[in-house]
């Protein structure tokens, strides 16, 4: 007995007949963006998810088909996995549907955050800043900011938060703070190493007093000059390499670092052959640890060096 086609295949068949004769009546392909935005507008989300399929088994490739499909998935369904790739697949279709995909994980957001629903707020904003950076700032910006830079280490994301928060956002001290560390850090871990440094020290003259944001810029601050220094002396960039080491000794700064600053100088003034300068920079390091302390050891082997070559 021959099998009876299902009601499915009997669906897609009337589809591609209906297509095919509105093709032979000479009025081209259907206007799919005009009748799924209608559907959108009606609120028929679960029409336009069974017609989507239909059209997208047939072949059709209208980025609309992709982007209706994913905006009914979130405000239909609140199926944001199946949704994001359908809207990442509009995108890569149709780069001008860009600002309304960032509107709509925007506005879904914001439904979110007056629902109490602050993570999944901060999910769907974060992707709404995927898709443009110039969306307005949302109430849960900071949460999207935290999960890009402390869960996901995404830091190119995360500094595209930060920048705006930076300049666009209104916060407590506190809170100010921590964007602001956080936008320098974001900087460094892209590779903008000066573009961090002119961050901390603007926030050194914004905000002189001591807090714990402004420890992590200062101890950030000098690691970056550190680095810095090393690169040079390995480029043999010895002028250079001092001046940044010299940057890192102004001010009260974190112990372990002073000690890791001073074996650099060392290296630095070795390279110069300014012998005396590198031992007192070595001997420096064991009067302000105490002797003890991660570079305790590798300062008294260039002490001992040092030594060997007569240099007291």
């Amino acid at each position: 007995m021959r099998k009876l086609p299902s009601k499915r295949e009997r669906s897609l068949f009337l589809f591609g007949l209906a297509g095919l004769l509105v093709a032979c009546g000479g009025g081209g392909s259907v206007d799919r963006r005009e009748e799924l935005q209608g559907l959108l507008d009606a609120e028929q989300y679960g029409e336009i998810l069974a017609r989507t399929e239909l059209y997208l088994d047939a072949d059709e490739e209208d980025a609309f088909i992709y982007f209706a499909r994913g905006v009914a998935l979130v405000r239909g369904q609140n199926a944001d996995v199946p949704a994001k790739t359908a809207l990442a697949e509009a995108a890569l279709r149709d780069s001008t549907l860009l600002p309304s995909i960032a509107q709509e994980w925007r506005v879904a957001a914001l439904a979110d955050a007056e629902a109490g629903w602050k993570e999944r707020a901060a999910r769907r904003m974060r992707e709404g800043f995927r898709y443009d950076q110039g969306i307005v700032l949302h109430p849960v910006a900071d949460r999207v900011g935290d999960l890009l830079y402390r869960y996901e280490e995404r830091w190119e994301d995360a500094l595209v938060v930060y920048s705006r928060l930076v300049r666009e956002g209104e916060a407590g001290m506190e809170k100010r703070q921590e964007w602001q560390f956080r936008y320098g850090h974001c900087l460094e871990r892209v590779g903008d190493i000066e573009g961090g440094l002119a961050t901390y020290e603007e926030f050194f003259k914004l905000w002189p007093e001591d807090s714990i944001f402004q420890r992590y810029a200062k101890w950030r601050y000098l690691l970056a000059h550190i680095e810095l220094a090393k690169a040079a002396l390995a480029e043999k960039r010895l002028d250079d390499a001092l001046e940044r080491i010299s940057l890192s000794f102004e001010g009260e700064w974190d112990g372990d670092l002073q000690q890791r600053a001073r074996l650099v100088a060392g290296s630095i003034y070795e390279a110069r052959l300014e012998y005396e300068l590198a031992l007192q920079s070595y001997e420096k390091i064991l009067q302000e640890a105490g002797h003890q302390g991660e570079w305790i050891a590798e300062a008294k082997n260039r002490i001992d060096a040092l030594n060997a070559q007569g240099v007291y």
